[in-house]
């Protein structure tokens, strides 16, 4: 043996150790562990801010009972995984790293986790040039509840958002001089605060009723979003559509609480998805929109169906949460020619076969059911374009509390008598408006039906309409009943639902107003349904 070989063999054990060390430490700089962090050493660190811009920041989509994804779309490539657990600052799992291009959505399961906790998390990210994960800052958020929890959640519609913003930015954003500027900005202003008075978050989750990006808008004015044009009235190509999903889930609007808040989406009449578009643009629904818009909302919202049973497209779909069933559907994509009457509106073979299967299967005690308007509905006698699917308890054969429901609703309005679901929710009509069905014998059949408001301050031509009135008019008294406070608002505002076990469900409808901080956030009206069906609703 010679007698350099001890030392020498000492010193290459040592190299590769060392060798070893860094590479393992360049790996934990360059990219998250693959096992669940320590707590020791995520707990106080001090990072710098991420300096990463971002077109959409957080936004938290498709919650289960044990994992949420996360979404985030950058303005420049960057490295980014999400760190979470739950007790804030004490991060004890991780994602992987993904490497995500400019413009490009990424998407983060974040998994392993309970019902009903809340968890805390923050992005790591850094840009191709560094070799350090910087932090955004920690958010939060709460999984499905399990069991017969008390839990609630947010009802919000009919912002029209992407419109208000073509007509409150006469600058050189969008056109000047356009009609209803002001209006517009304040309505801006009114769903601005509807935001605002969810934050932070009491709730679980939030529904928005549709006619948000507005990619059907034949009154929206020429406009530019980050310095890209998207587009007059209804979109013209792929590009604008997308453009104004940006805009719409861009942080100063939808961003300010999907950071919180986990967000379910149900399509409008104006979210560009009609069965019925043709070539020659019946009511501004050209064929191509169709295509344009489920391409663009599937790029910037996870598909539903991916996680929740439903539909190819994710358009109608179903979850659980406690004891509570939650089904949304697609009333605009079953005409396949634009309907005329109310007979003509219908679900599709596939998607009425599909609720039935939902509402027979569920052992839940409370089942709500949310869609645009009535399977059916009333439309005005002059043809107008948009007062199709109008109404709610008195869009009957009778027009009348106790008549059959106009069209499909009417097969509707069965399943949920026979199957004791709770609530129907429909948007469209712009204003608040909650009642029980009764049945040909004058007794309540214990369904509600509840228009769901307007979250801005918009209104409706429908709504001085000496038709669209009477329909309103539950207690026949010549006054619309969302104008009597007792059962209904027009105001803006939202409704925040709570779930109490099995015991009851309590419905009140909080109203926005940046002008009066004393009466915002206040309940403008509020009843409870319990589990024999019966409610505190005042009797017509």
């Amino acid at each position: 043996r010679h007698p350099w070989s001890l030392p020498f063999a000492f010193l290459l054990i040592v190299i590769v150790l060392s060798s070893l060390y860094f590479a393992q430490a360049q790996v934990i700089i360059s990219s998250p562990p693959t096992t669940p962090l320590s707590p020791a050493t995520h707990v106080g660190q001090a990072l710098a801010d991420c300096s990463v811009v971002f077109i959409i920041e957080e936004t938290l989509a498709h919650p289960t009972k044990k994992n949420i994804t996360l979404t985030v779309m950058p303005a420049e490539t960057a490295d980014l995984y999400v760190e979470y657990g739950k007790d804030s600052g004490v991060y004890t799992s991780s994602t992987l790293s993904q490497r995500i291009s400019a413009g490009v959505q990424g998407r983060f399961l974040l998994d392993g986790l309970e019902p009903g906790k809340r968890y805390f998390y923050r992005l790591r990210c850094k840009n191709t040039a560094s070799s350090t994960y910087d932090a955004r800052p920690e958010y939060s958020f709460r999984t499905l509840r399990g069991g017969n929890a008390t839990f609630s959640f947010i009802v919000f519609a009919d912002s029209h958002l992407y419109a208000l913003y073509t007509r409150a930015n006469n600058d050189n954003v969008c056109g000047t001089n356009v009609s209803g500027f002001n209006t517009a900005k304040t309505s801006l202003l009114y769903f601005n605060q509807s935001l605002q008075n969810f934050l932070p978050p009491d709730v679980d989750f939030v529904l928005v009723g549709g006619d948000e990006a507005m990619t059907h808008c034949p009154t929206c004015s020429q406009c530019m979003v980050r310095g890209e044009d998207s587009g007059v009235g209804t979109v013209g190509s792929l590009r604008e559509a997308e453009l104004r999903y940006e805009l719409i889930l861009s942080p100063t609007y939808y961003g300010q609480v999907t950071k919180y808040l986990p967000v379910f989406y149900k399509l409008g009449n104006h979210d560009g998805e009609p069965g019925f578009s043709d070539a020659v643009g019946t009511c501004d629904n050209y064929d191509t929109l169709l295509n344009y818009s489920q391409q663009a909302r599937l790029r910037y919202v996870p598909n539903a169906s991916d996680v929740y049973p439903g539909g190819p497209s994710g358009s109608y779909y179903s979850f659980s949460s406690g004891n509570a069933q939650f089904i949304i559907l697609d009333v605009m994509n079953g005409p396949t020619q634009y309907p005329q009457q109310a007979s003509d509106w219908t679900l599709g073979p596939d998607q009425l076969a599909w609720l039935e299967t939902v509402l027979t299967s569920t052992k839940k005690q409370w089942t709500f059911i949310f869609a645009e308007h009535l399977v059916g509905g009333l439309s005005d006698p002059a043809g107008h374009c948009y007062y199709y699917g109008r109404g709610g308890l008195k869009a009957t054969d009778n027009g009348e509390l106790n008549g059959t429901f106009l069209g499909e609703q009417a097969r509707l309005d069965d399943l949920m008598n026979t199957y004791n679901a709770t609530v129907f929710f429909s948007s469209h009509d712009h204003v608040a408006l909650a009642g029980e069905k009764r049945d040909a014998t004058g007794q309540g059949e214990g369904v509600y039906y509840v228009t769901s408001g307007k979250s801005s301050n918009i209104g409706g031509a429908w709504l001085s309409q000496s038709w669209f009135v009477d329909t309103m008019d539950y207690d026949n008294n010549g006054i619309a009943d969302y104008l009597e406070g007792r059962w209904g608002s027009d105001h803006s505002g939202f409704f925040k639902v709570t779930v109490q076990g099995s015991e009851q469900v309590d419905v009140a409808y909080l109203g926005s107003d940046y002008q009066n901080m004393t009466n915002n956030g206040q309940p403008l009206f509020s009843f409870t349904v319990y589990a024999n069906g019966s409610s505190t609703l005042p009797p017509f």
